[in-house]
């Protein structure tokens, strides 16, 4: 979802989106979305600017989706 949500210019972004699971044990861990400044742009493209760039919230997006699909299948607990 990420990915789909990213903006394309060079394609960058798309292809630094990066997502972990841990399903192995009692907690379950995820994360998912760009690494620390790569591509540099990323958080501005994510969260806007005031000069313009309108926020995209991908990553906001995502782990809202991820969130009720989560709770969806675990049946609310």
């Amino acid at each position: 979802m990420v990915r789909a949500k990213s903006r394309v210019d060079t394609g960058r972004m798309k292809s630094s989106v990066t997502g972990t699971g841990d399903f192995g044990t009692d907690i379950l861990k995820i994360s998912f979305g760009w690494e620390s400044m790569n591509p540099f742009y990323a958080p501005f493209q994510e969260f806007g600017t005031r000069n313009g760039i309108t926020p995209m919230m991908a990553v906001l997006d995502a782990f809202n989706a991820a969130t009720t699909e989560l709770g969806a299948r675990l049946g609310g607990r």
